[in-house]
């Protein structure tokens, strides 16, 4: 018979104590840790004295990259929280919930937990405990209704979990992405939603963590960044539909904008699943949500939206939970070529979408004297089949971004307006209301 299962311990100081000998009473578990702070907590983990770990769902610094860190340390998760706190404690992600000032409902959890797994110790695992595993499997369930505090009705769940079950979930996500070098993907993405926004309720987004441009592009003085606000926000608890209106800055009555990071330093504060978690929850509130994203760099990246994760992690998390995709590239040889090896990585990250393909900056000197059917003949051979949406070079462009306007509406009977507008023709499909 194995040993004891060694517990860390992170608790408020005047519970710790009454805790700490309720589970070195218990046959099962034994304190191998009393932690003040979950720096220590962390440092524990990957030292593997452990295999789980309760914390105070009352430390400042306690979120889903926490916990996530954790259970990647194969490190069970217990949080200490009245059991009415848990729906707001969900976004965390931990193993279970207890009540702070119940020593023994504490051990319990602790039991239901190793229960949740077949595995030994030393496979990095939870063990079952106890003769009859059905039987207290079966304990186990009716424990986790009971600590969760989820059993009955909807009306305990947030905006962002009813968008999670398809109840109140109606908005589209679109992703506006493009291989290295490919330009002006932020300014696509800003004309979309402006002529979107004539006829949709629409939130832009910039979760580009290596070049945010289209604070800059509205015209908005940006003090703070509110896609870090909200990930911040959704790393801790759900984010509703008061969070987005609260980090969100409004242009029109129907176009809102989500600002980028204050400095491309300060991608790790993005967290791919929370960035998710929050776009899911904005389709409650908007027609069509519009997210620009940096390139990748074509790496292979993890399957699952992760909390800690690379700037490739982040764009995969975000094409992904995409409806569509709109797949930017440079309108001439160099564009084309980069654009095929782009198209690929998409198909391996997310084949249920087909991206819209836009050829920017399309001109005679890039692509010779007929730049539409070189492009077209260029890629017939490599992606064949699909259409390519068209948007001519114009310095017109650059000079109504120098007074924060968008081209379809500053130049509207110009190529570049033109095409843009049919760009947001073919983007507005994605909605059932404007679908043929």
């Amino acid at each position: 018979m194995s040993g004891p299962i060694g517990v860390i311990v992170c608790a408020p100081t005047q519970t710790e104590g009454r805790l700490v000998q309720a589970i070195n009473e218990s046959e099962e578990f034994t304190v191998s840790r009393r932690c003040a702070d979950l720096t220590e907590v962390r440092a524990c983990a990957r030292s593997s004295v452990a295999q789980c770990a309760i914390i105070d769902a009352d430390d400042p610094d306690l979120d889903a990259r926490i916990v996530e860190d954790l259970h990647a340390h194969h490190i069970g998760v217990i949080v200490l929280a009245p059991l009415a706190d848990a729906p707001s404690l969900r976004a965390l992600h931990a193993d279970g919930i207890a009540q702070p000032d119940s020593p023994d409902g504490i051990v319990d959890s602790l039991r239901a937990l190793g229960m949740s797994a077949s595995f030994s110790p030393e496979s990095g695992e939870l063990p079952q405990t106890g003769e009859d595993a059905s039987g207290r499997r079966e304990a186990q369930i009716a424990h986790q209704k009971r600590s969760y505090a989820f059993a009955d009705g909807d009306d305990e769940l947030s905006d962002a979990q009813r968008s999670v079950d398809g109840t109140a979930e109606f908005g589209k996500i679109v992703c506006v992405w493009g291989p290295s070098g490919a330009p002006g993907r932020s300014t696509i993405a800003f004309n979309v939603a402006a002529g979107a926004s004539a006829s949709a309720r629409v939130l832009l987004v910039d979760a580009d963590t290596c070049a945010p441009s289209l604070a800059h592009m509205a015209g908005i003085a940006q003090d703070a960044s509110g896609i870090a606000v909200l990930s911040r926000t959704a790393a801790r608890t759900d984010v509703g539909a008061d969070e987005i209106r609260g980090a969100a800055v409004p242009l029109t009555d129907s176009l809102d904008i989500l600002t980028g990071i204050t400095s491309p330093q300060r991608w790790r504060e993005v967290s791919p699943a929370a960035v998710v978690s929050a776009l899911s929850a904005a389709r409650s509130l908007y027609d069509l949500i519009i997210v620009d994203v940096a390139a990748a760099t074509l790496d292979p990246v993890a399957p699952g939206n992760r909390h800690q994760g690379s700037r490739d992690d982040l764009v995969a998390a975000i094409v992904r939970s995409a409806d569509a995709v709109m797949c930017v590239f440079r309108g001439d040889s160099l564009g084309i070529n980069r654009l095929v090896d782009a198209y690929q990585w998409v198909g391996q990250i997310a084949p249920h979408v087909e991206p819209i393909l836009v050829a920017n900056h399309v001109s005679s000197s890039g692509a010779g004297p007929r730049p539409v059917n070189a492009i077209v003949q260029a890629l017939a051979p490599v992606i064949p089949g699909r259409s390519i949406q068209l948007v001519p070079e114009d310095s017109r462009v650059s000079a109504s971004l120098l007074h924060a306007r968008a081209i379809v509406h500053a130049e509207p009977d110009q190529p570049v307006g033109q095409a843009l507008a049919a760009l947001t023709q073919v983007v507005l499909a994605v909605l059932p209301e404007h679908a043929a």
